[in-house]
């Protein structure tokens, strides 16, 4: 797969948890019957659990190698929902709900504004937010996460594609550990 799905949290403890991880947003009404009037599932009341779960290029890396052996650090906009990176099984693609180019709270407030001043707003939907159907295969999933996140790369300075579960987080989400014994 040439998309890598990690979470970002401000601490690791979820992982203990029977309860898993969940993330939040703040309740904005007015993106919340914005979602509904399009059909677009918007969970982000207490009572509803999602993720959010950012899709990079898989061979992409925060740091960067420069001269006389020194790295630096990259920042992405994904660091703002902390520094705590927990990488993801592919099959977590099956799972996932729909993906934006860039975050889908700011995808969504941009197309609420551009709905409120009488603009095009599904072509832009059709552009900047992909929904995933039950029926969607594998590799059309995989191609949907990889477009979203070069769109965000081209449409916000260090961007990333963030994708949603509509459930909580969970150990089986994390990518099968391999067995030392059978190498």
């Amino acid at each position: 797969m040439g998309i890598r799905l990690e979470v970002r949290t401000q601490e690791r403890k979820w992982v203990n948890s029977p309860e898993g991880f969940r993330s939040t947003d703040e309740k904005k009404a007015d993106l919340m019957d914005f979602c509904s009037r399009h059909k677009i599932p918007y969970p982000c009341l207490e009572e509803y659990d999602f993720v959010s779960v950012w899709a990079v290029p898989a061979n992409w890396s925060q740091t960067k190698q420069l001269g006389g052996g020194r790295s630096t650090w990259i920042p992405r906009n994904a660091d703002s929902y902390g520094k705590e990176i927990i990488v993801l099984g592919d099959h977590v693609v099956d799972s996932l709900a729909y993906v934006a180019c860039g975050d889908f709270q700011n995808t969504i407030m941009e197309a609420a504004k551009l709905e409120r001043t009488g603009k095009d707003v599904r072509s832009y939907l059709d552009k900047m937010l992909f929904m995933f159907t039950p029926t969607m295969l594998r590799a059309e999933r995989i191609a949907k996460l990889e477009n979203a996140s070069a769109e965000a790369r081209r449409q916000i300075k260090l961007g990333d594609a963030e994708a949603r579960l509509l459930r909580r987080l969970s150990n089986s989400d994390l990518p099968p550990t391999k067995d030392p014994a059978v190498e």
